[in-house]
């Protein structure tokens, strides 16, 4: 499948401190999930993905960082929509790196301690989002 054009854009980035304080004498469970949903568009020769990413500790207790992404990928002919989904990973997965350089950088501020995840997307909590 040729992919003809593909543009990743941030969309929203939220960063927040919680009141509760976590044990300081226990490493902190740092926990990433990200959750997708999908549309075709232009007689299906494209789709736009929108890629929710939440990382905090768990139990949640210290900061949560949620950053939304969206992903045009525009495609050489016209897929079916289980193709679309298909690549989904692969076509998200093109948005890690600037993910992790904003998770980094807003977790320094929020915690004064950078929290660096992977340039890459968790597969395990890779989650489709039913669009109503």
């Amino acid at each position: 499948m040729e992919i003809k054009k593909l543009q990743v854009r941030l969309e929203e980035c939220k960063g927040k401190l919680l009141e509760q304080s976590p044990d300081p004498s226990k490493p902190l469970d740092i926990h990433v999930d990200h959750y997708y949903s999908f549309q075709q568009m232009e007689e299906e020769t494209a789709a736009l993905y929108r890629l929710h990413t939440k990382v905090s500790p768990r139990p949640e207790a210290l900061f949560v960082i949620e950053i939304d992404q969206s992903i045009h990928a525009v495609f050489g002919e016209a897929i079916p929509m289980d193709q679309v989904d298909k690549m989904a990973y692969d076509l998200c997965s093109q948005g890690a790196s600037a993910l992790s350089l904003l998770v980094g950088n807003l977790s320094k501020e929020l915690i004064d301690t950078a929290i660096i995840i992977p340039p890459q997307l968790n597969k395990n909590s890779f989650t489709k989002l039913e669009v109503k």
